[in-house]
């Protein structure tokens, strides 16, 4: 994996509320085992749980 890019979401669970990551971790730490990466979510599952959150 390289800094910045975008990687499909493989995981079953969370691939319909995040279908993308994105790869944040230097390469300064690369020796590591795990990477740090951000979630790309989809706007309309947000949204459906933002309008669950404010309506209670």
């Amino acid at each position: 994996m390289a800094q910045f890019d975008v990687y499909k979401n493989s995981n079953k669970n969370t691939h319909g509320a995040y279908p993308y990551i994105v790869d944040i971790q230097s390469p300064l730490i690369s020796e590591l085992a795990t990477r740090i990466v951000i979630p790309l979510g989809n706007i309309s599952h947000s949204l459906k749980i933002m309008e669950t959150e404010l309506s209670e």
